[in-house]
């Protein structure tokens, strides 16, 4: 479902964005389940045309150290993913955003496509994906503590969601299938210093390496912006404090 974030105060726009209020939310990924919240609910509820981005909860890193997208349960180790509820389910006609229905051989389907439809009803919007949250936050620590581990892991994160290059499984995904549907990546580390599950991996250097990453980010989503010449954006939420490193 959707989740609320306070309207900022003018200190705390984003750059370019003419002096406007930002205000957003997060749109989770199993929300689609049990609680039968769809996309199509933030356009019908009127929420959208009041949104002016939203985090889509949550991707995670895994033990390889980079991002991916899978399909596989909890084991109670942070190492779960829902393929099918991000780009593999099929939306029929009466549950589609602008009311087309997906085609069985669409590379792209499920909440990817139907946010996808909600930012072109809703050019405002703005999408990022959050990585980490409560759940899987588990390998941020390990994998920020070197160079060439924070380039693993930023390069893997933007090839999947900026890029859009998305494992085929079911019927969708391949390279570029998820292109233009993130405008950034929301870095949702819970939590740097410990404090989050007893399974995430911790190091006293957290804060040092947490601002590491996040230059990483900002480096290689400059190099990105270079070669496109589409902004990208990336957002800290370390603690919910909302520190800010956009384009």
């Amino acid at each position: 479902d959707l989740h609320s974030f306070p309207t900022r105060r003018s200190s705390d726009l984003e750059p370019g964005s003419g002096g406007t209020k930002q205000v957003g939310s997060y749109f989770t990924q199993w929300s689609i389940y049990g609680r039968n919240y769809h996309v199509k609910n933030i356009d019908q509820s009127g929420a959208a045309a009041r949104l002016t981005f939203i985090n889509y909860a949550f991707g995670n890193v895994y033990d390889d150290g980079r991002c991916n997208i899978i399909t596989r349960a909890e084991t109670g180790n942070g190492d779960g993913g829902d393929a099918y509820a991000d780009y593999q389910k099929s939306y029929d006609a009466a549950s589609s955003v602008d009311g087309v229905g997906d085609v069985w051989d669409q590379p792209l389907k499920g909440n990817f496509n139907q946010l996808k439809k909600l930012k072109a009803r809703h050019p405002q919007i703005k999408l990022f994906i959050s990585l980490g949250g409560w759940t899987w936050s588990k390998n941020f620590s390990r994998f920020s503590t070197t160079a060439a581990a924070r380039q693993t892991l930023v390069s893997s994160c933007i090839d999947v969601y900026l890029k859009g290059n998305l494992p085929v499984g079911d019927g969708a995904g391949g390279v570029g299938a998820a292109a233009g549907v993130f405008d950034g990546i929301d870095i949702d580390w819970e939590y740097p210093g410990g404090g989050g599950q007893p399974y995430n991996t911790v190091s006293p250097a957290d804060k040092q390496n947490f601002t590491l990453l996040l230059a990483e980010f900002r480096r290689q989503l400059n190099v990105l912006t270079s070669q496109t010449g589409r902004q990208s954006g990336s957002r800290s939420e370390e603690r919910r404090v909302g520190k800010e490193c956009r384009s």
